[in-house]
């Protein structure tokens, strides 16, 4: 590509058509409009180059490649064009195989290497470095292929996010198993202590239970007795029968009702051991919630203050921007690349806020939803300790009720309950009484595992409820202060937009006037890429001196580009002016004729400016009012000498003695 580039040299910038017809028209056009001139290519006049003798004689040289036109890739109708313009150039592939061939051949083969060095026809050698950028044919080929690796970063990009966000899963999944694993070990821990305390305080009833067996089984031995003894008195007391049958049937009915009261007092007791057990378990849940809840309280408070923190450390930074954006914007055309740095920085923190201020209101919706729950949980939990006690209070008074009447039983009929159940009254089945024992013993041990009620629940509540009023007074603050930089920043965009709008705006009209008087004529301009965005957005530079329509500045030569940096920068100056300007070199590649023009044209901005040049041009010196040079009179000692131009203005050569200062 760089060979083929080099053989058409500017003849890329030509243009074919379709006949003779067509360029005569053409040319018509642009002499009528006054844009300049160009080269028409018309297909029906292009005639191909024939092969001569030295271009075959070449082909037999070391590093041949081929003869250039066959190398190009074409429409059939273009041919001849491609024929005409590179049919007479050999490719080879270095420049001293080339240099080997054009001398044996006396140098009537132009020909032009790889890497783009050239050797005409004549002798003459064009070569040096090649600009990659100013590449016309290798653009849609570089173009395609940032295309690409932009696509395959994007692509990149996305697999690795979407592998950051199954890794952020898969670390919440871990830490909630974790957390769960962590809770069930405690609770196991729990329950094991339980099971032992439980099976000490089984042990415990049943050596009780038998000692009350062996001892019922004496009284029942004694009661048997007593039966027997009756039944030897029955013969002698037939005349008490009547009387004593009265009172039985007295004893039976009260008996009767006693039964009745004891198994209702017993259902009654089981029924309020299920309500009471139930609300234990609820309470329990209860706390634990609650418990839950204060963590996660806390977490939210905490995270919250990390937002306080970032919040401060955000605005210490952004306050930090905007003094470093208000010196940026007094040297803005100066130091466009800091202040794209600083506005990039900006945006950056902007982000950083917006996020802050989204975990801020999360948090704060969090915050809120945990008291909620926790004022919730915290009334339920009174709502079930209140109707525990009440149902605790029930559960004593009735067994304070069972033990009255045991005991008026005893004392009216010397009876206890075992004895008036063996007259055959109604009683529990042994499997019966076994199960209510366990369920009352279960009943105790899990009302000695709930332990006593957290009667500082509500102040820890309280003091919740205090962190979180000022952290909900801190998040307040903080949507203050963003509002207020939301609109400093809003106002400095607004600013620095209608100051850049303005000086460019000025700087573009000055440049089309400093433009055509350094040229002589001709058009520039300076356009925005993106004007909806003009902060953003970059500049380009337009320009064609006179005769020439010209879209790209790599078009110009050396000194027409030095020209319109010059053009520019006094554009520039006559915006802002300054106190003094030091410039270097900047006519080294102007001719003689506009080494002189450019310096009377810095001439006219002399009163209000102070030049300093750095040069090695006569005309530019010639028109200094003072020159400053450095001499060496001896080996290592340099001197500094200065004149006064206008000092020597109208003396002759020999009166010139002393006026080197």
């Amino acid at each position: 590509m760089t060979a083929v580039e080099t053989a058409l040299g500017a003849n890329l910038q030509h243009i074919v058509v379709q006949d003779e017809a067509t360029a005569q028209g053409a040319m018509y056009c642009l002499k009528r409009a006054n844009a300049g001139r160009a080269t028409f290519f018309p297909l029906t006049s292009m005639r191909p180059q024939n092969v001569t003798e030295e271009m075959r004689q070449a082909a037999g040289f070391a590093g041949y490649i081929a003869v250039a036109d066959t190398l190009v890739q074409c429409d059939a109708r273009f041919s001849d064009v491609v024929s005409a313009l590179l049919g007479r150039t050999v490719i080879f592939d270095t420049v001293e195989n080339a240099t080997a061939m054009a001398k044996s051949l006396r140098y009537r083969v132009r020909a032009v290497t790889l890497d783009g060095q050239q050797i005409n026809v004549g002798g003459s050698f064009t070569g040096g470095s090649v600009n990659r950028n100013g590449s016309i044919l290798g653009r849609a080929g570089e173009i395609r292929h940032l295309e690409e690796q932009a696509a395959e970063q994007r692509k990149a990009l996305e697999e690795a996010e979407a592998q950051a966000g199954r890794l952020r899963e898969q670390i919440r999944d871990m830490t909630d198993q974790i957390a769960d694993l962590d809770d069930r070990r405690g609770l196991i821990a729990v329950l094991m202590n339980t099971e032992n305390g439980q099976l000490e305080a089984v042990s415990a009833t049943l050596d009780a239970k038998r000692g009350l067996l062996a001892k019922l089984k004496e009284d029942y031995e004694q009661i048997i007795g007593m039966f027997e003894r009756y039944d030897s008195e029955i013969a002698g007391l037939r005349e008490e029968e009547q009387a004593l049958q009265e009172k039985i049937d007295a004893i039976t009915a009260v008996r009767a009702q006693k039964s009745e009261a004891c198994a209702d007092l017993a259902d009654r007791i089981r029924t309020l051991e299920e309500e009471r057990t139930h609300v234990l378990i609820t309470v329990n849940g209860t706390e634990k919630d609650i418990e839950t809840a204060q963590t996660l309280c806390r977490t939210a408070m905490e995270r919250v203050r990390t937002c306080g923190e970032e919040k401060e450390s955000t605005v210490a930074r952004i306050a930090q921007l905007e003094a470093k954006l208000a010196d940026d914007r007094q040297k803005q055309t100066q130091n466009r690349t800091s202040y794209a740095e600083k506005e990039a920085e900006l945006g950056r923190l902007r982000g950083e806020r917006s996020q802050t201020q989204q975990d801020a209101d999360a948090f704060e919706q969090k915050i809120s939803d945990l008291n909620e729950r926790i004022r919730q949980k915290m009334a339920d939990k009174e709502v079930i300790f209140r109707a525990c006690t009440v149902n605790q209070n029930k559960l004593d008074n009735l067994r304070a009720t069972l033990d009255a009447l045991s005991g008026k039983l005893y004392e009216e009929y010397n009876l206890t309950r075992n004895d008036a159940l063996a007259l055959g009254y109604p009683a529990l089945q042994p499997e019966e009484r076994d199960a209510t024992e366990k369920i009352q013993t279960e009943c105790r041990n899990k009302l000695r595992y709930l332990g006593h009620v957290d009667l500082d629940a509500a102040n820890k509540y309280r003091e919740i409820r205090e962190r979180y009023e000022d952290m909900k007074t801190q998040i307040d603050d903080l949507e203050t202060s963003r509002k207020e930089l939301t609109g400093i920043i809003n106002d400095l965009d607004t600013e620095m937009r209608t100051a850049f709008t303005e000086s460019f705006l000025q700087i573009n009209q000055h440049f089309k006037t400093t433009f055509a008087e350094l040229f002589g004529g001709g058009e520039a301009e300076l356009t925005l890429s993106d004007p909806e965005n003009v902060l953003e957005s970059g500049i380009e530079i337009k320009a064609a001196p006179p005769g020439k329509i010209i879209k790209s500045l790599l078009q110009l030569s050396g000194g027409e580009q030095a020209f319109v940096a010059v053009a520019l920068f006094f554009a520039i100056l006559q915006v802002n002016p300054t106190p003094f300007c030091i410039l270097d070199e900047i006519e080294a590649a102007l001719d003689e004729v506009n080494v002189e023009r450019l310096a009377q044209y810095i001439r006219r901005y002399a009163d209000g400016t102070q030049f300093i040049l750095i040069t090695h041009r006569r005309g530019t010196m010639a028109a200094a009012t003072r020159l400053y040079g450095v001499t060496m009179p001896e080996h290592g000692i340099s001197k500094v000498l200065s004149l006064d131009v206008r000092d020597i203005s109208g003396k002759k050569e020999g009166d010139w003695d002393g006026i080197f200062g």
